[in-house]
């Protein structure tokens, strides 16, 4: 079986469900707060660029949603964004449903990491049909090259152009094609069980 978009509630619902704007552009970096995902210097930029989001159409906003156990978003940037219609952030833990939920209610899921080898949530966000915009890696590179533009590039978060690519993107209608699909957990599962029972040479009776 495979992780379907239609499977989830739609946009609109997965909006409402969480108490967030039908109609606005949503870019969300949803997930626990780390140093690597960068998410302050994503915060500062949003804010810094704020009347360029509002007057893109449909306007643009960010929501930032996850656990940040860590303390690293200090809470004056969050004050900070609580005027004039700024960035949505919401600093809790995020169970699995919530989690899903947040990644089908943004238009785009923006991950900004330094030395991005891999990650999860890009994974989770193209497998229920939401599109990523991620800074450029060899990893990357080839999720876009195998996805198109699903999975945009961007620049670093500190390069000049970061701001107006991520704009690009947000702004841009979805893909034609399909959204991709993936196995889910439990057929990875599975599939892990059969090549250690293959190299071990055991059965699925040795080996349920």
């Amino acid at each position: 079986s495979v992780i379907e978009p239609e499977q989830l509630a739609s946009r609109a619902d997965a909006r409402r469900s969480l108490g967030l704007p039908d109609d606005l552009r949503l870019v969300g970096s949803i997930g626990r707060i780390h140093p690597y995902k960068q998410i302050v210097e994503l915060i500062e930029t949003a804010l810094k660029n704020h009347d360029e989001f509002v007057a893109t159409e449909p306007p643009i906003r960010l929501v930032v949603a996850g656990d940040d156990a860590d303390g690293l978003i200090p809470s004056e940037l969050v004050r900070r964004c609580e005027v004039n219609e700024g960035p949505i952030v919401r600093l809790e833990p995020l169970m699995s449903q919530q989690y899903l939920t947040y990644l089908r209610a943004m238009d785009v899921v923006v991950l900004p990491y330094r030395n991005h080898l891999n990650s999860g949530v890009v994974v989770d966000a193209l497998a229920i049909g939401t599109r990523v915009a991620v800074t450029t890696s060899p990893a990357m590179q080839d999720l876009h090259e195998q996805f198109g533009s699903w999975v945009t590039l961007l620049p670093p978060i500190d390069d000049p152009n970061f701001t107006a690519a991520l704009r690009s993107v947000v702004a841009s209608d979805e893909p034609p094609s399909p959204a991709p699909s993936f196995p889910s957990m439990a057929d990875n599962a599975i599939d892990t069980l059969d090549f250690y029972r293959q190299i071990l040479h055991v059965s699925e009776e040795q080996c349920p």
